[in-house]
């Protein structure tokens, strides 16, 4: 059940002090009718806010509940955990944590559009640490490509996507070399057995971009197992 909400709180105690103000007016008034007809209009007013003021109530009341927020790793066996959503450090607390109580795990599957690169690059050691295994049934994009490519097999449905570009620092205080962090991870691409060419054109998409190469493309590129 939701409770009252504060606006609507708000909105008696001000219709309540006009009220209150103007019945005070009326009876300062020497006037019999102007005072009469000020109290009648009071009541009037104070009984079409009053039924407002349930029916907004009532609303709030009912109105549906804003969704939990999913965990960002959920388990879909007992060998296998997807992640969802962005990349970021309680992503990389969830899986680090998982690994520690279940070092059998085998499979991550991925599900996010991106995030934070230092996040992705924490997923890429956890992942090469157990040797997991990486696969994508929907979307992996930006930094979740960098997680992609460190499973030990790679595999990919056929209406999944991958989506590759280059960095942008979110700041205007200049504290990495955007440059060195694309040669760092493009790197990382061809070390894990990509084609120099792929590597190359995933990192040379604008930022504000996102290539999405065929299935067909990412199998001659070495981005999915055999």
């Amino acid at each position: 059940m939701q409770m009252i909400t504060p606006l609507l709180i708000i909105k008696a105690v001000i219709i309540g002090a006009s009220i209150w103000f103007s019945w005070r007016l009326a009876n300062e008034d020497q006037d019999g009718c102007g005072a009469f007809v000020i109290k009648l209009s009071c009541l009037a007013v104070t009984l079409a806010s009053f039924a407002l003021l349930m029916t907004q109530s009532a609303q709030a009341a009912h109105a549906p509940l804003k969704p939990s927020s999913r965990p960002p790793l959920s388990f879909l066996n007992n060998n296998a955990a997807q992640l969802d959503g962005p990349i970021n450090f309680k992503c990389f607390a969830a899986l680090e944590n998982t690994l520690k109580a279940y070092p059998d795990l085998k499979m991550l599957v991925l599900n996010s559009p991106g995030g934070r690169i230092p996040a992705a690059r924490g997923l890429v050691r956890l992942i090469g640490e157990a040797k997991l295994a990486t696969h994508v049934d929907t979307l992996c994009a930006s930094a979740c490509t960098l997680a992609f490519i460190a499973g030990q097999s790679r595999t990919l449905s056929r209406s999944a996507q991958l989506g590759f570009h280059g960095y942008k620092l979110n700041s205007s205080i200049v504290t990495l070399n955007i440059a060195e962090e694309k040669a760092r991870d493009r790197a990382f691409f061809i070390a894990n057995g990509l084609s120099q060419n792929f590597a190359q054109r995933a990192f040379k998409t604008p930022h504000n971009e996102m290539w999405f190469p065929s299935y067909e493309t990412l199998v001659d590129a070495g981005a999915l197992s055999p």
